[in-house]
């Protein structure tokens, strides 16, 4: 605006000022452009981490796609290799990739100068950086060896400790699985919140997980929502498969969490009731109870389960109402 009021003051015929503002326009644009991707540039190196390890010459990104796309048992095998030989030294990097975030205005900012022609900037996401690292960590989690993972299974970022529990849910069976239930009785809340995450990954659920993870729902501080929230929702999966199997102090536990000030927690545990077919007269009368809570979600999931039970529970409850 200011551009086009300077070359409008004054004088001179109509066309030729209209030319000179077409100019002063385009002038004032590339200004802001180049503007814009030098701030690009100095937010861009404000957030960069370490630089990317490389085996090959092909940086561990490359390594990670190959892996994940690998159409035969060769090309998996080689890009694992590549990986573990990369192994510990690619830790660091690794760590603080998965603790990288880039602010919303950053992230647009980047998209946008990807955009503009005479730049070119290459950026990638902040969701895509995360998953290579987390899918690296797993594939250098044997190299690392059990101690090294718990120990990142402490560490003090979230995105971390739940990338270790992971790693650790892909090691041979059942070792990995084993170690995450171990540590689901950590005096560390944060620990075992990862620990509950890293029990849905791996394709092996032991039933031996089942008590601990209610515990986690049943006696977490009242302000570590991210325990009770992880465990209520890894439970749902293991109600699925151990239906008519779940101990009766788990239940319990359930029942009592579709009371949590957490509607995620109310909401998975009215779930994962449901997936265990229970036919006990306190269930069913709790799920009644939580087809009229405040959150909708909740009504739901308490009105499904209710269904799973049997067609009698949710004929009671329509009866109620």
């Amino acid at each position: 605006m200011a551009c086009s009021h300077w070359v409008t003051g004054g004088g001179g015929s109509a066309p030729a000022l209209g030319q000179i503002a077409t100019v002063m326009r385009r002038l004032c644009i590339s200004g802001l452009l180049i503007v814009l991707a030098l701030l690009g540039v100095v937010a861009l190196k404000r957030t960069s981490s370490l630089p990317e390890p490389e085996y090959q010459g092909k940086p561990l990104a490359w390594w990670v796609t190959e892996r994940s796309i690998a159409s035969t048992s060769e090309q998996a095998q080689r890009a694992e290799t590549a990986l573990r030989e990369m192994g510990t030294n690619s830790l660091p990097y690794i760590s603080s990739e998965l603790q990288r975030r880039d602010s919303k205005p950053v992230d647009w900012l980047m998209r946008l100068l990807q955009r503009v022609r005479p730049f070119r900037i290459q950026y990638t996401p902040p969701a895509i950086r995360h998953y290579h690292a987390q899918a690296a960590l797993t594939a250098i989690g044997p190299a690392l060896g059990k101690p090294r993972v718990l120990e990142l299974m402490a560490h003090q970022s979230q995105y971390v400790r739940e990338a270790a529990a992971h790693a650790l849910a892909e090691f041979a069976v059942p070792e990995g699985q084993q170690a995450l239930v171990a540590s689901l009785s950590s005096s560390n809340l944060s620990v075992r919140a990862a620990a509950a995450v890293g029990l849905r990954g791996g394709g092996y659920f032991p039933h031996t997980a089942i008590m601990p993870l209610a515990s986690c729902i049943g006696d977490a501080d009242a302000e570590h929502a991210e325990l009770r929230t992880a465990a209520a929702e890894t439970l749902v999966e293991y109600c699925r498969i151990y239906a008519g199997r779940v101990p009766e102090v788990a239940l319990s536990n359930l029942v009592h969490s579709l009371g949590d000030s957490s509607p995620a927690v109310r909401r998975f545990s009215a779930t994962a009731l449901g997936l265990a077919k229970p036919q006990g007269e306190l269930v069913i009368a709790a799920l009644t109870v939580a087809t009229n809570d405040p959150d909708p979600t909740v009504r739901d999931s308490a009105l499904s389960a209710l269904t799973l039970i049997g067609p009698d529970a949710a004929e009671r409850v329509a009866e109620r109402k």
